[in-house]
Protein backbone atom coordinates (compact mmCIF):
# COMPACT_ATOMS: atom_id res chain seq x y z
CA UNK A 1 0.00 0.00 0.00
CA UNK A 2 1.37 3.37 -1.04
CA UNK A 3 2.03 6.19 1.41
CA UNK A 4 -0.77 8.24 -0.11
CA UNK A 5 -3.22 5.38 0.39
CA UNK A 6 -2.18 5.03 4.05
CA UNK A 7 -2.65 8.76 4.62
CA UNK A 8 -6.03 8.62 2.94
CA UNK A 9 -7.15 5.70 5.13
CA UNK A 10 -6.00 7.47 8.27
CA UNK A 11 -7.80 10.65 7.25
CA UNK A 12 -11.02 8.72 6.57
CA UNK A 13 -10.73 7.13 10.03
CA UNK A 14 -10.38 10.58 11.61
CA UNK A 15 -13.38 11.80 9.68
CA UNK A 16 -15.46 8.80 10.78
CA UNK A 17 -14.42 9.32 14.44
CA UNK A 18 -15.20 13.03 14.13
CA UNK A 19 -18.62 12.28 12.68
CA UNK A 20 -19.35 9.77 15.45
CA UNK A 21 -18.40 12.27 18.16
CA UNK A 22 -20.62 14.93 16.58
CA UNK A 23 -23.49 12.45 16.43
CA UNK A 24 -23.06 11.35 20.06
CA UNK A 25 -22.86 14.97 21.33
CA UNK A 26 -25.70 16.22 19.14
CA UNK A 27 -23.18 18.13 16.99
CA UNK A 28 -22.05 20.13 20.05
CA UNK A 29 -18.48 18.73 20.02
CA UNK A 30 -16.13 17.42 17.36
CA UNK A 31 -12.89 15.44 17.45
CA UNK A 32 -10.77 18.54 17.84
CA UNK A 33 -12.94 19.79 20.71
CA UNK A 34 -12.56 16.49 22.54
CA UNK A 35 -8.79 16.44 22.04
CA UNK A 36 -8.58 20.03 23.27
CA UNK A 37 -10.59 19.28 26.41
CA UNK A 38 -8.47 16.21 27.11
CA UNK A 39 -5.26 18.23 26.65
CA UNK A 40 -6.38 21.05 28.94
CA UNK A 41 -7.52 18.51 31.55
CA UNK A 42 -4.14 16.75 31.36
CA UNK A 43 -2.32 20.08 31.82
CA UNK A 44 -4.50 20.88 34.82
CA UNK A 45 -3.85 17.49 36.43
CA UNK A 46 -0.10 17.78 35.87
CA UNK A 47 -0.06 21.26 37.42
CA UNK A 48 -2.03 20.03 40.45
CA UNK A 49 0.29 17.06 40.90
CA UNK A 50 3.44 19.20 40.78
CA UNK A 51 2.14 22.32 42.55
CA UNK A 52 3.65 21.31 45.90
CA UNK A 53 7.10 21.74 44.35
CA UNK A 54 7.41 25.45 45.08
CA UNK A 55 10.28 26.04 42.67
CA UNK A 56 8.16 24.73 39.75
CA UNK A 57 5.14 26.97 40.37
CA UNK A 58 6.21 29.87 38.11
CA UNK A 59 6.98 27.42 35.30
CA UNK A 60 3.72 25.52 35.78
CA UNK A 61 1.65 28.70 35.84
CA UNK A 62 3.35 30.03 32.72
CA UNK A 63 3.16 26.82 30.69
CA UNK A 64 -0.35 26.07 31.90
CA UNK A 65 -1.72 29.51 31.00
CA UNK A 66 0.09 29.61 27.67
CA UNK A 67 -0.98 26.15 26.54
CA UNK A 68 -4.56 26.66 27.70
CA UNK A 69 -4.80 29.87 25.65
CA UNK A 70 -3.01 28.20 22.74
CA UNK A 71 -5.22 25.10 22.72
CA UNK A 72 -8.49 26.98 23.05
CA UNK A 73 -8.91 27.89 19.35
CA UNK A 74 -7.66 24.57 17.97
CA UNK A 75 -11.19 23.25 17.26
CA UNK A 76 -11.55 26.13 14.79
CA UNK A 77 -8.70 25.05 12.54
CA UNK A 78 -10.94 22.38 11.05
CA UNK A 79 -12.48 25.29 9.12
CA UNK A 80 -9.92 26.55 6.57
CA UNK A 81 -11.36 30.06 6.43
CA UNK A 82 -10.36 30.87 10.02
CA UNK A 83 -6.90 29.32 10.11
CA UNK A 84 -5.32 32.72 9.52
CA UNK A 85 -7.07 34.11 12.58
CA UNK A 86 -5.54 31.30 14.61
CA UNK A 87 -2.09 32.80 14.04
CA UNK A 88 -3.24 35.92 15.88
CA UNK A 89 -4.41 33.77 18.77
CA UNK A 90 -0.98 32.12 18.91
CA UNK A 91 0.59 35.54 19.38
CA UNK A 92 -1.91 36.46 22.07
CA UNK A 93 -1.17 33.15 23.81
CA UNK A 94 2.52 33.95 23.81
CA UNK A 95 1.84 37.35 25.36
CA UNK A 96 -0.37 35.74 28.04
CA UNK A 97 2.37 33.23 28.82
CA UNK A 98 5.00 35.97 29.07
CA UNK A 99 2.83 38.11 31.35
CA UNK A 100 2.03 35.14 33.54
CA UNK A 101 5.71 34.27 33.79
CA UNK A 102 6.74 37.73 34.94
CA UNK A 103 3.85 37.96 37.43
CA UNK A 104 4.40 34.54 38.97
CA UNK A 105 8.18 34.87 39.00
CA UNK A 106 7.92 38.23 40.76
CA UNK A 107 5.49 36.75 43.28
CA UNK A 108 7.77 33.77 43.85
CA UNK A 109 10.72 36.09 44.43
CA UNK A 110 8.75 38.11 46.97
CA UNK A 111 7.59 34.95 48.73
CA UNK A 112 11.13 33.63 48.91
CA UNK A 113 12.36 36.94 50.29
CA UNK A 114 9.58 36.91 52.90
CA UNK A 115 10.42 33.34 53.88
CA UNK A 116 14.10 34.25 54.26
CA UNK A 117 13.17 37.24 56.40
CA UNK A 118 10.92 35.12 58.62
CA UNK A 119 13.70 32.56 59.12
CA UNK A 120 16.15 35.34 60.02
CA UNK A 121 13.70 36.83 62.53
CA UNK A 122 13.06 33.41 64.07
CA UNK A 123 16.79 32.86 64.41
CA UNK A 124 17.16 36.23 66.14
CA UNK A 125 14.30 35.45 68.53
CA UNK A 126 15.86 32.10 69.44
CA UNK A 127 19.22 33.78 69.98
CA UNK A 128 17.60 36.36 72.27
CA UNK A 129 15.92 33.59 74.26
CA UNK A 130 19.22 31.77 74.70
CA UNK A 131 20.90 35.00 75.74
CA UNK A 132 18.13 35.66 78.26
CA UNK A 133 18.60 32.22 79.79
CA UNK A 134 22.40 32.57 79.90
CA UNK A 135 22.06 35.96 81.54
CA UNK A 136 19.82 34.56 84.28
CA UNK A 137 22.22 31.71 84.92
CA UNK A 138 24.84 34.20 86.04
CA UNK A 139 22.49 36.26 88.19
CA UNK A 140 22.26 35.95 91.97
CA UNK A 141 19.61 33.63 93.48
CA UNK A 142 17.70 36.67 94.75
CA UNK A 143 17.69 38.27 91.30
CA UNK A 144 16.54 35.02 89.70
CA UNK A 145 13.70 34.74 92.22
CA UNK A 146 12.65 38.30 91.41
CA UNK A 147 12.60 37.52 87.70
CA UNK A 148 10.40 34.45 88.16
CA UNK A 149 8.08 36.39 90.45
CA UNK A 150 7.67 39.25 87.96
CA UNK A 151 7.41 36.87 84.98
CA UNK A 152 4.16 35.51 86.41
CA UNK A 153 2.56 38.98 86.27
CA UNK A 154 3.89 39.61 82.75
CA UNK A 155 2.65 36.27 81.36
CA UNK A 156 -0.71 36.69 83.08
CA UNK A 157 -1.21 40.05 81.33
CA UNK A 158 -0.19 38.54 77.97
CA UNK A 159 -2.51 35.59 78.50
CA UNK A 160 -5.46 37.83 79.29
CA UNK A 161 -4.65 39.88 76.18
CA UNK A 162 -4.80 36.64 74.13
CA UNK A 163 -1.16 36.68 73.01
CA UNK A 164 -0.25 33.00 73.38
CA UNK A 165 2.90 33.15 71.24
CA UNK A 166 4.37 35.79 73.53
CA UNK A 167 3.35 33.78 76.58
CA UNK A 168 5.33 30.82 75.24
CA UNK A 169 8.30 33.07 74.41
CA UNK A 170 8.50 33.84 78.12
CA UNK A 171 7.49 30.49 79.60
CA UNK A 172 9.73 28.14 77.62
CA UNK A 173 13.07 29.88 78.39
CA UNK A 174 12.10 29.99 82.08
CA UNK A 175 11.56 26.24 82.00
CA UNK A 176 15.13 25.79 80.78
CA UNK A 177 16.27 27.30 84.07
CA UNK A 178 13.67 25.69 86.33
CA UNK A 179 11.81 22.79 84.68
CA UNK A 180 9.68 22.44 87.82
CA UNK A 181 8.51 26.05 88.10
CA UNK A 182 4.72 26.10 88.47
CA UNK A 183 4.18 29.47 86.79
CA UNK A 184 6.19 28.57 83.70
CA UNK A 185 4.60 25.10 83.43
CA UNK A 186 1.08 26.45 83.80
CA UNK A 187 1.51 29.25 81.27
CA UNK A 188 3.30 26.97 78.81
CA UNK A 189 0.17 24.82 79.01
CA UNK A 190 -2.17 27.82 78.68
CA UNK A 191 -0.29 29.13 75.64
CA UNK A 192 -0.26 25.81 73.80
CA UNK A 193 -3.91 25.21 74.62
CA UNK A 194 -4.86 28.62 73.22
CA UNK A 195 -3.01 27.74 70.00
CA UNK A 196 -4.81 24.40 69.70
CA UNK A 197 -1.69 22.37 70.48
CA UNK A 198 -3.50 20.15 72.92
CA UNK A 199 -0.89 17.41 73.18
CA UNK A 200 1.77 19.95 74.14
CA UNK A 201 -0.62 21.63 76.57
CA UNK A 202 -1.35 18.30 78.27
CA UNK A 203 2.38 17.60 78.56
CA UNK A 204 3.00 20.80 80.54
CA UNK A 205 -0.13 20.40 82.65
CA UNK A 206 0.83 16.81 83.47
CA UNK A 207 4.32 17.98 84.45
CA UNK A 208 2.75 20.55 86.79
CA UNK A 209 0.67 17.80 88.40
CA UNK A 210 3.72 15.51 88.60
CA UNK A 211 5.81 18.12 90.49
CA UNK A 212 2.90 19.33 92.60
CA UNK A 213 2.90 16.63 95.36
CA UNK A 214 6.38 17.69 96.49
CA UNK A 215 5.32 21.33 96.89
CA UNK A 216 3.22 22.03 99.96
CA UNK A 217 2.17 25.42 98.61
CA UNK A 218 0.48 23.72 95.65
CA UNK A 219 -2.44 22.78 97.94
CA UNK A 220 -2.73 26.12 99.74
CA UNK A 221 -4.12 29.49 98.72
CA UNK A 222 -6.05 31.20 95.96
CA UNK A 223 -4.61 32.73 92.78
CA UNK A 224 -3.26 35.73 94.67
CA UNK A 225 -0.89 33.39 96.53
CA UNK A 226 0.50 32.12 93.20
CA UNK A 227 1.28 35.70 92.21
CA UNK A 228 3.26 36.17 95.43
CA UNK A 229 5.35 32.99 95.12
CA UNK A 230 8.31 32.60 92.80
CA UNK A 231 7.70 28.84 92.53
CA UNK A 232 4.25 29.59 91.07
CA UNK A 233 2.23 26.95 92.93
CA UNK A 234 -1.04 27.46 94.79
CA UNK A 235 -4.27 25.53 95.30
CA UNK A 236 -6.36 27.55 92.85
CA UNK A 237 -3.84 27.12 90.02
CA UNK A 238 -3.53 23.42 90.82
CA UNK A 239 -7.31 23.04 90.74
CA UNK A 240 -7.52 24.97 87.47
CA UNK A 241 -4.95 22.69 85.84
CA UNK A 242 -6.92 19.65 87.05
CA UNK A 243 -10.11 21.20 85.65
CA UNK A 244 -8.56 21.94 82.24
CA UNK A 245 -7.21 18.39 82.00
CA UNK A 246 -10.66 17.04 82.87
CA UNK A 247 -12.34 19.18 80.20
CA UNK A 248 -9.77 18.15 77.60
CA UNK A 249 -10.22 14.45 78.39
CA UNK A 250 -14.01 14.88 78.22
CA UNK A 251 -13.82 16.41 74.74
CA UNK A 252 -11.56 13.60 73.57
CA UNK A 253 -14.02 11.07 75.00
CA UNK A 254 -16.84 12.61 72.96
CA UNK A 255 -15.23 11.39 69.72
CA UNK A 256 -13.64 8.19 71.05
CA UNK A 257 -15.18 4.71 71.09
CA UNK A 258 -14.83 1.47 73.00
CA UNK A 259 -12.28 1.08 75.79
CA UNK A 260 -10.55 4.34 74.82
CA UNK A 261 -13.75 6.28 75.50
CA UNK A 262 -14.22 4.68 78.91
CA UNK A 263 -10.59 5.35 79.85
CA UNK A 264 -10.91 9.04 78.91
CA UNK A 265 -14.12 9.38 80.93
CA UNK A 266 -12.42 7.83 83.95
CA UNK A 267 -9.46 10.18 83.54
CA UNK A 268 -11.80 13.15 83.30
CA UNK A 269 -13.57 12.10 86.49
CA UNK A 270 -10.34 11.61 88.41
CA UNK A 271 -9.07 15.04 87.34
CA UNK A 272 -12.31 16.83 88.18
CA UNK A 273 -12.62 14.98 91.48
CA UNK A 274 -9.11 16.13 92.44
CA UNK A 275 -10.11 19.67 91.59
CA UNK A 276 -13.42 19.63 93.49
CA UNK A 277 -11.92 18.10 96.63
CA UNK A 278 -9.08 20.62 96.75
CA UNK A 279 -9.86 23.57 99.04
CA UNK A 280 -8.97 26.71 97.14
CA UNK A 281 -11.11 29.42 98.71
CA UNK A 282 -12.02 30.13 102.32
CA UNK A 283 -15.71 29.24 102.49
CA UNK A 284 -17.48 28.32 105.73
CA UNK A 285 -18.78 24.92 104.60
CA UNK A 286 -15.80 24.19 102.29
CA UNK A 287 -18.38 23.37 99.62
CA UNK A 288 -18.46 24.40 96.00
CA UNK A 289 -14.73 24.38 95.28
CA UNK A 290 -15.41 23.91 91.57
CA UNK A 291 -15.02 26.40 88.74
CA UNK A 292 -17.82 28.22 86.96
CA UNK A 293 -18.09 28.42 83.17
CA UNK A 294 -16.05 31.25 81.70
CA UNK A 295 -14.66 32.46 78.41
CA UNK A 296 -11.37 30.57 78.72
CA UNK A 297 -13.12 27.28 79.57
CA UNK A 298 -16.85 27.16 78.77
CA UNK A 299 -17.35 23.92 80.73
CA UNK A 300 -17.90 24.44 84.46
CA UNK A 301 -17.10 21.77 87.04
CA UNK A 302 -20.85 21.02 87.19
CA UNK A 303 -20.94 20.60 83.38
CA UNK A 304 -17.94 18.28 83.35
CA UNK A 305 -19.31 15.94 86.02
CA UNK A 306 -22.80 15.94 84.52
CA UNK A 307 -21.48 15.03 81.07
CA UNK A 308 -19.29 12.27 82.51
CA UNK A 309 -22.28 10.77 84.37
CA UNK A 310 -24.51 10.89 81.28
CA UNK A 311 -21.90 9.20 79.07
CA UNK A 312 -21.07 6.52 81.64
CA UNK A 313 -24.78 5.78 82.03
CA UNK A 314 -25.13 5.45 78.25
CA UNK A 315 -22.23 2.97 78.28
CA UNK A 316 -23.96 1.08 81.13
CA UNK A 317 -21.00 1.71 83.41
CA UNK A 318 -21.12 2.81 87.08
CA UNK A 319 -22.04 6.48 87.11
CA UNK A 320 -23.49 6.96 90.61
CA UNK A 321 -20.14 8.03 92.17
CA UNK A 322 -19.94 10.88 89.66
CA UNK A 323 -23.48 12.06 90.37
CA UNK A 324 -22.96 11.73 94.13
CA UNK A 325 -19.77 13.82 94.04
CA UNK A 326 -21.54 16.48 91.99
CA UNK A 327 -24.46 16.65 94.41
CA UNK A 328 -22.35 16.57 97.57
CA UNK A 329 -19.53 18.96 96.69
CA UNK A 330 -20.93 21.42 94.14
CA UNK A 331 -23.81 23.87 94.03
CA UNK A 332 -25.16 23.18 90.57
CA UNK A 333 -28.38 24.61 89.22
Amino acid sequence: MSEAAIQSAVWRSFLRLNAEIRRMTDRYLNLWSVLTLMSVTAILLICIALWDVVSLRPVLATIGAGLAAFLGPIPGIISPEIRAKWLVTIGVSALIAAGTWFATQDLANHLQASADEVRALQARIEAHKEGFVDLLKYSTPAAEEAVFLQAGHVMRAMHKARRPHEVLDFALPLLQLRPYNGTALAFAGYGNRALGRLDDAKKYFENYIAYMPGVDAAKIGAQKACNERADGYCAERTGWVYHLLAAMALREAAIATGPAKLKLLQDAFEREESNVLLVKWNRPDKKDQGFNAEDEEPLSSCDVLESIAVQLKALQKPWNPVAELRAAKLKCG
